[in-house]
């Protein structure tokens, strides 16, 4: 806990160290020649290292009567009480270094959380960690009193010998055996979970097709731009001398070399981000494992489940793959950002049976009902409109490029009527799908019971048109989450409405 500290403190100075160290070395005095330098970097060092170490010695944390108590802070102490129905899911995840010792961070989140999870335990022991785990998880018999014998005994995390194995219930191994060798009634009532899985061919293929490739690229060129004032100029003289006659081979080369190190990086976050993966849909929950380097293992209440998103890039699209996202109510489930994957690379033809396992009571449909052909002028209009100050702009550029500024309009068109095209809805029983797109083409699963607020917005330009936009808003991490179909007909827009009425 005290090095984890230390490095995470470290990894955000960690490009200003470098560029520092970088223009030292281009000075002729060296890294440490000035010894106020060296007293600095020590200083900052031994500062970061005592920081982690008062983390780690102020922080406690027990188990007793059902309620989690946690202990924490230097100079402001804090102290937390999470009693046990509060808790709504449990989680850990393990980084390379916590692997090698068998350690986790196990978080911990309640209805109250938002950003990030309400408690985070690093460091504990993988065992305790399963052990409190479990006690939190675990639920009463039908008509079964909570003693105060039923807790589980008290630990810390600074404490070798403390542990959660004092449990007044029979105590039960890896393989639901209790204490006299017996199967566990929990283990004969309980349905084995179904498993999915997903192999490293189709992760890679996640990674081909991601639309983060763009932002590495603009990563790396800003990288190397800076980088470039680190080089020692008698290094950069020679490589310039190299390429001097090739002019623009040597720029369009860079470029390339620059696209595939990106391409090449994202396959690798894929990998490494979603490797081993697997999901588990048990009788209440599902449980998601992945991770090569850092393990995370993320646990969703089915019942907390508002929404699925099916997201389809530009590039996947044509070759009918998407992403397939959760949205959660309450808590800070997400695996990134807000965001909570339970398929990093679906076929379309895997969806049903894909969403059979995991989440049966889901409807999805291929057929959408499509906007009327009138609502193409708008979405046009849209996505042009705030293009046309381009070919002034360009015009007052040496060089008369004008026509440059042009050759944006057909690309952008093309786009206004690929959201067009894209946009829809279903209405299936008791579901509604909605379909549109910002930049890649987003499918959304909503439940007429979880949709908080539906509302239909028209300005006077729709009202002309006899057109209307409906949003529909349901829970998630970020509080809400709000899907919106622009210019659809107002009868098809009262038809959502009296669906959505309908007891």
């Amino acid at each position: 806990m005290i090095f984890t500290g230390f490095f995470k403190q470290l990894k955000g100075f960690l490009l200003p160290i470098v560029f520092t160290l970088g223009l030292r070395l281009r000075m002729e005095d060296g890294i440490f020649e000035n010894r106020t330098s060296l007293y600095f970097v020590l200083g900052f060092l031994g500062l970061s290292l005592l920081t982690g170490f008062l983390r780690w010695f102020f922080f406690t944390y027990d188990y007793q009567d059902q309620v989690l108590h946690i202990r924490s802070g230097i100079f402001v102490k804090k102290e937390r009480f999470i009693k046990k129905e509060r808790v709504q899911t449990v989680n850990y995840k393990a980084n390379v270094f916590y692997r090698f010792l068998n350690l986790v961070t196990l978080q911990i989140e309640t209805a109250g959380g938002f950003k990030e999870p309400e408690i985070d335990i690093e460091a504990i022991d993988r065992k305790k960690a399963t052990l409190l785990r479990d006690a939190l998880k675990q639920e009463a018999e039908p008509g079964e009193p909570q003693s105060e014998s039923e807790s589980v005994e008290s630990a810390s995390v600074k404490s070798e010998s403390a542990g959660f194995d004092d449990v007044s219930k029979p105590v039960k191994d890896e393989h639901g055996k209790d204490e006299h060798g017996k199967d566990a009634p929990e283990k004969r009532q309980k349905e084995k979970p179904a498993v999915y899985t997903v192999g490293y061919t189709r992760l890679a293929l996640a990674g081909m097709t991601s639309s983060g490739i763009g932002v590495i690229f603009s990563f790396i060129a800003v990288v190397f731009g800076q980088g470039v004032a680190l080089i020692p100029d008698e290094w950069l003289n020679r490589f310039l001398r190299i390429f001097q006659n090739t002019g623009v081979t040597v720029i369009i080369s860079l470029v390339f070399i620059a696209f595939l190190i990106a391409w090449l990086i994202s396959i690798l976050r894929f990998i490494f981000a979603y490797g081993e993966f697997r999901i588990e849909k048990g009788e209440k929950e599902i449980l998601i494992r992945r991770g090569l380097l850092e393990q995370k293992e993320l646990s969703i209440k089915t019942h907390r489940i508002q929404g699925i998103r099916m997201i389809e890039g530009l590039l996947r699209q044509p070759f009918g793959y998407a992403t397939l996202q959760v949205e959660v109510a309450g808590g800070a489930s997400q695996d990134d950002g807000f965001k909570t994957t339970i398929h990093p690379l679906i076929h379309r033809k895997e969806l049903q049976e894909f969403l059979r396992l995991i989440a049966p009571e889901r409807v999805y449909r291929e057929e959408f009902r499509p906007l009327p052909k009138r609502s193409l002028k708008r979405y046009l209009f849209r996505s042009m409109v705030f293009l046309l100050p381009l070919p002034v702009a360009f015009y007052f550029i040496p060089g008369n490029l004008v026509w440059l500024g042009m050759l944006i309009f057909p690309f952008s068109a093309l786009f206004g009527y690929l959201r067009y095209n894209d946009a829809g809805y279903r209405i299936e029983g008791d579901h509604l799908l909605l379909r549109y797109r910002v930049f890649s083409r987003t499918t959304v699963l909503l439940k007429r019971q979880q949709i908080q607020s539906l509302q239909t917005q028209t300005n006077l330009l729709q009202k002309l048109r006899n057109l209307t936009s409906v949003n529909a808003t349901i829970l998630s991490a970020m509080m809400k989450a709000d899907f919106t179909v622009k210019d659809l007909d107002v009868s098809e827009a009262q038809d959502i409405w009296q669906w959505y009425r309908r007891r």
